[in-house]
C-alpha cells in the first residue's frame, strides 16, 4: 500500500486503530465480563505511532490486548462516569465567584481546592481507571499539572494527560498557564476542550512582583468580587476610575495583599500613556521601599478592550480628603503632636523620588517629582486599633505624573496633576506656552506647603474654617486673563506671587487656638517663609523634614514638663463639690451616670461662678473650654448668667489672654423656646472689644449639631456664626 500525503497517514492510521480497539474491547468482554465497555472514545493516532507494540505470537491473547490498552489507547469512560462526575460535582460545589475580562461573574477554583481534592490516591484511581501508566504519575502531576491534570478531568480527557508527558516539546506546565492555540501541535477535539474549560482552573494571581503590565485575555478570571467606586466617573481622556475590589478569604493574593485593594482603570489612547507613566513610576520606586509610599500591586491590560489597570493599596480610612470631612480637629496637645509629626513623615516620599532620580538621572521619563500632591492623593491608616484617632500614617500615593517627565508625549504640552497645589512658576510656563524640560524638584515643596496650610488651618478651626478658607482664596484670585483656565480656582497663587490671604487667615486661625497649642505658631512660619515662597528661598523636601523634626522635638519636651489634660464633670446640683475628673468620652459618660438626678431649676450663674473659682486663677490658670449641657430654662427672674460670662471676659482682657483660652458652650437639649432666647440672647450680646481683640467666648448650639462644630464653639468666628436649623 502506498500513502502519498500525511492525510491519508493519519486517515490509515484512524481507521487502523478504530479496528484494532474493537478486536481489543471484544477481547475484554471475553476476558472480565464485569467489564462494560462505552464506545466513544479513541486515543489519537500521534499515540499510536509513538508508543506501537506488536502483538507477540508466544503471549497470551487476553494480555496482549491488556497490555496494549494499557500504554497506547486508554480505555473509554464506564457508564456514569463516577470518578470525573464526583470530581466535576466537586468542584462547582467549592467554585468561588470572580469576573472575567469583560466584568461578567464566572466561577473559578482556586488552587488551594485543586490541592485538597487529589490527593495521591484519588489521582491514582482516575489514571487506573482509564488505564494511564507512565513514570511516577501522582508525583509527576502533582508537583506541576494538577491544573492541567483538572482541566482535562473536567472536561472529559483525563487520559490527555499522557500528552503532556511524552509529547510536551514546549515543556509547558501549570506556570505556563493559560494556554492558546500554539501550546499544541494541531487543533483536536480535546485540544479545543481543554482551551475553553482551563479559565475555571488558573485565576490570574496577584502576588507581590508577579503581575506587572501583563497583557491579559478577556477570557481570564479574576479571582475578585467587586464592591463601591471610590470615584466613579473620570475627569477626563486620560482620567481613571477607582473601585474597591474584594479578594476571596485565604487566597494567596488575600494573603499577600490584604482583603482589600484599589483597581484603578484607564481606558483608551490617552489612559494608556498614564498607565504606563504611573506603573513606570511605581516600579521604579520599588527599588527604594518606603512606608510612606502608597503600596504597589500588579498592573495588567485588556488588549482587546483597551483597558488598563493598576493594583493599589487599599485605605480603610480613605483619603487625607475623607480624614479632614469627617474628623474632629485635635483637642490635645498630644493629639496635635501625632498628626504633625505623620504629615512630615510625608517627606521622606519625596526624598525617595529624589534618590530614585539620582540613581538614573538620565531617565526620558522618570523626573523624581511627584507633581500632584494634594489631600485626595494622601491615604490615611491607623497605627493600630482602638488607639487614638490622631494615631494614624499617611502614605503618597498616584505617581502618574512622577514617571511622565514635564512635557506630554501626545501633544507636547506641560503635564498638570491637581492645579490648585501647583506653584506660580510652573503655572506660568503653562500660560505662556513655555516649552520646558524639567520641573525642578522644589516645585513639590510649594505643593506640600499648600497641603501643610490647609491641614494647619483645619487643625485649629475644623472643617468649616478650612471651608472658609477655600472660599476666601477663590475670591482674592483675580479674574485676569490666565485663570479661565479650568482648575485654577481656590488655588494659593495669582500667577504671580503667593496670595495676600494666605498669611491673614493663618493669623485669624492662630488667634482660634488653644493657649497650650505651642507649635502651631512655628508651623506657620515654616509654611510662610521656606515653603510658599520663591523657588530661590524654598528648602527642599529633607530641609522641611529637618526644620520642622526640630520644632516638634522642642514642642514635645514642654509637653513632658506641663503634664496631661483632663476634662472635669460637674453636676448643677453638686459643683461645690470636687469635680470628677475624666480622659476620655467614655469615663465622661460613667461619670454622669453617677450624678444623682434632682427637681426643681437649677441656679446656672451660682454653677459657673463656682467652676470660675477653680479655674481663674492667676498662677496656675489653663486654658478652657466649658461645655454646659442644659435645655436652658434657669431660675425665674433676672438672668445672671451674663455676670458670669463678664466676669471670665475680664478676666481674658486684664490678664492679656487670647480669647481663645476660655470658652463657655451651651448645648441646648429639647425644643423650649425661652431657653433657646436664652441661649441665643448670651451668644450674640454678651462680647467685648479691645483695640487688638474681639472678645466672643460664647456659643450655642443644639444637641442635634454636626458635633464638630459643637467641640470647636466660639474658638472659630465662622464656626460661632452658625445658627442649628432643625
Amino acid at each position: 500500500m502506498v500513502l502519498e500525503s500525511q492525510d491519508e497517514v493519519e486517515d490509515f492510521y484512524d481507521h487502523f486503530t478504530q479496528h484494532l480497539r474493537f478486536i481489543a474491547f471484544k477481547a475484554i468482554d471475553l476476558w472480565d465480563t464485569q467489564a462494560v465497555v462505552k464506545l466513544n472514545q479513541f486515543s489519537s493516532t500521534d499515540d499510536v505511532r509513538q508508543h506501537p507494540i506488536p502483538l507477540s505470537n508466544d503471549q497470551n491473547t487476553s494480555k496482549q490486548v491488556k497490555s496494549l490498552v494499557q500504554i497506547e489507547s486508554p480505555s473509554p469512560y464506564l457508564p456514569n462516569d463516577t470518578l470525573a462526575g464526583r470530581f466535576r460535582g466537586e468542584m462547582d460545589r467549592v467554585s468561588i465567584r470572580g469576573v472575567n475580562g469583560n466584568d461578567e461573574v464566572v466561577p473559578y477554583v482556586p488552587l488551594s481546592a485543586l490541592e485538597k481534592y487529589w490527593t495521591d490516591e484519588r489521582v491514582i484511581e482516575v489514571l487506573n481507571s482509564r488505564t494511564i501508566n507512565f513514570p511516577e504519575g501522582a508525583r509527576f502531576i502533582n508537583q506541576g499539572y494538577l491544573r492541567i491534570f483538572s482541566t482535562l478531568v473536567y472536561s472529559g480527557f483525563c487520559d490527555k494527560i499522557s500528552w503532556f508527558f511524552y509529547r510536551n516539546t514546549l515543556n509547558v506546565d501549570d506556570y505556563d498557564l493559560p494556554f492558546d492555540d500554539n501550546t499544541f501541535e494541531h487543533t483536536s477535539e480535546w485540544s479545543s476542550s481543554f482551551l475553553e474549560h482551563q479559565w475555571m482552573f488558573c485565576p490570574v494571581g496577584f502576588t507581590d512582583g508577579y503581575c506587572h503590565r501583563q497583557a491579559l485575555d478577556l477570557r481570564v478570571i479574576l479571582p475578585v468580587t467587586y464592591g463601591e467606586y471610590i470615584k466613579a466617573h473620570r475627569t477626563g481622556p486620560d482620567g481613571a476610575i477607582l473601585r474597591k475590589v474584594n479578594f476571596s478569604f485565604g487566597s494567596d493574593s488575600y494573603l499577600s495583599m490584604g482583603k482589600h485593594v484599589i483597581f484603578k482603570v484607564y481606558e483608551g489612547h490617552r489612559g494608556e500613556a498614564r498607565y504606563n507613566a504611573e506603573t513606570e513610576g511605581y516600579q521604579e520606586l520599588q527599588k527604594l521601599p518606603n512606608d510612606f509610599i502608597a503600596k504597589y500591586f500588579a498592573s495588567f491590560h485588556f488588549p482587546e478592550a483597551n483597558r488598563f489597570v493598576i493594583v493599589l493599596e487599599y485605605a480603610e480610612d480613605g483619603s487625607l480628603t475623607d480624614y479632614l470631612e469627617t474628623t474632629l480637629p485635635p483637642t490635645t496637645p498630644e493629639d496635635v503632636l501625632l498628626l504633625w509629626k505623620s504629615m512630615f513623615s510625608l517627606t521622606e516620599a519625596l526624598d525617595a523620588l529624589t534618590v530614585v532620580y539620582q540613581q538614573n538621572p538620565r531617565s526620558p521619563t522618570f523626573v523624581g517629582v511627584h507633581q500632584d500632591i494634594n489631600p485626595g492623593n494622601i491615604l490615611v491608616f491607623p497605627r493600630s486599633k482602638g488607639s487614638s484617632l490622631f494615631d494614624v500614617s499617611f502614605k503618597l500615593k498616584d505617581f502618574g505624573m512622577a514617571g511622565t517627565g514635564a512635557m506630554s508625549v501626545l501633544d507636547k504640552m506641560i503635564r498638570f496633576g491637581n492645579r490648585r497645589n501647583r506653584d506660580y512658576e510652573v503655572f506660568n510656563f503653562a500660560i505662556q506656552g513655555t516649552g520646558i524640560t524639567a520641573i525642578s524638584q522644589l516645585t513639590d515643596t510649594w505643593s506640600f506647603g499648600t497641603l501643610f496650610s490647609d491641614f494647619l488651618v483645619w487643625t485649629m478651626t475644623g472643617e468649616l474654617g478650612r471651608e472658609a478658607y477655600r472660599v476666601k482664596r477663590n475670591a482674592e484670585i483675580p479674574q485676569i486673563q490666565q485663570f479661565p483656565i479650568a482648575g485654577y480656582d481656590c488655588c494659593f497663587h495669582d500667577g504671580k506671587k503667593r496670595l495676600k490671604v494666605i498669611e491673614d487667615v493663618h493669623n485669624e486661625a492662630l488667634e482660634c487656638r488653644r493657649a497650650s497649642d505651642l507649635i502651631s505658631p512655628a508651623i506657620s512660619d515654616l509654611i510662610l517663609n521656606h515653603m510658599l515662597v520663591e523657588s530661590r528661598d524654598r528648602l527642599d523636601a529633607m530641609q522641611v523634614r529637618n526644620y520642622a523634626a526640630n520644632k516638634l522635638k522642642e514642642y514635645q519636651e514642654t509637653l513632658h514638663e506641663a503634664g496631661p489634660d483632663l476634662m472635669k464633670v460637674y453636676a448643677a446640683s453638686e459643683t461645690p463639690a470636687a469635680p470628677i475628673k475624666c480622659k476620655n468620652s467614655t469615663e465622661v459618660e460613667a461619670a454622669i451616670r453617677k450624678f444623682n438626678k434632682v427637681q426643681g431649676r437649677c441656679r446656672l450663674r451660682k454653677c459657673l461662678d463656682e467652676i470660675l473659682n477653680r479655674v481663674l486663677t492667676q498662677d496656675g490658670f489653663k486654658p478652657t473650654s466649658i461645655y454646659i449641657l442644659t435645655d436652658g430654662v434657669w431660675e425665674p427672674g433676672e438672668d445672671e448668667v451674663k455676670f458670669a460670662i463678664n466676669r471670665a471676659i475680664n478676666f481674658l482682657i486684664e490678664h492679656r489672654l487670647p480669647s481663645s483660652a476660655l470658652m463657655f458652650q451651651f448645648v441646648q437639649f429639647g425644643n423650649d423656646q425661652k431657653g433657646e432666647a436664652n441661649m441665643r440672647r448670651l451668644d450674640d450680646d454678651y462680647k467685648m472689644e479691645t483695640e487688638n481683640e474681639v472678645y466672643d467666648i460664647v456659643d450655642h448650639k443644639h444637641c442635634d449639631s454636626h458635633v464638630p462644630n459643637i467641640v470647636i464653639g466660639s474658638i472659630s468666628l465662622y464656626n460661632d456664626g452658625m445658627v442649628w436649623h432643625a
